[in-house]
């Protein structure tokens, strides 16, 4: 349009390729959050400064995921072995609600962010689309529930006998859970 009305200035201009454009998806208010801009600026500076945030999200997630999955599968297996589950009182239940809040905040996450992308790649400089602040709820949600998980453990851990291994994954659910929950508040993925 700009060559033609450079060429002709006085002539009607064709607006055939602009009437046939469908309205593009806008999203108001976005989710506002600084991770990707914070993230391109380490990425260009010296991507050996990702290291550190790619490791402790990464194992938050991985560990959270891992539990999330044990966590919900072991009662089946106790059940076909007919093996009775160690005593661990209400911890084994606050360390499945950690997981399963930490996966479902990084889920969501994601869903969000390809959603967004799949708009424009520029927009995620910006935000994500508006529900993904339920991602950042879930975040807060898994460190509250992480701070409760060890409370539990070491509680239980001196009322009675626990197996290392189970107070071993115990602690290192709480610890993924609290993990994650730093991070998205520590990169701009707060809910406030």
């Amino acid at each position: 349009m700009l060559n033609r009305f450079y060429d002709s200035p006085t002539a009607e201009p064709d607006l055939s390729c602009a009437e046939s454009m469908e309205e593009p998806v806008i999203w108001a208010p976005m989710y506002a959050t600084t991770i990707a801009p914070r993230l391109g600026a380490l990425y260009f500076d010296d991507k050996k400064k990702l290291v550190l945030p790619g490791v402790w999200a990464g194992a938050s997630v991985l560990i959270s995921l891992t539990a999330f999955l044990v966590l919900t599968l072991a009662p089946i297996g106790r059940w076909m072995n007919q093996r009775r589950v160690s005593r661990s009182g209400a911890t084994r239940f606050l360390a499945w609600l950690a997981a399963t809040a930490a996966v479902a905040a990084v889920a969501v996450l994601g869903a969000a962010a390809f959603v967004t992308s799949e708009t424009s790649d520029l927009a995620l400089l910006f935000g994500l689309v508006p529900w993904a602040g339920y991602a950042a709820w879930l975040g807060l949600a898994a460190g509250l529930l992480g701070l409760l998980t060890l409370f539990a453990a070491f509680s239980a851990r001196r009322r009675r006998r626990i197996p290392t291994g189970t107070m071993l994954g115990l602690i290192l659910t709480g610890a993924a859970a609290i993990g994650l929950s730093s991070f998205m508040l520590a990169w701009g993925l707060a809910p406030f």
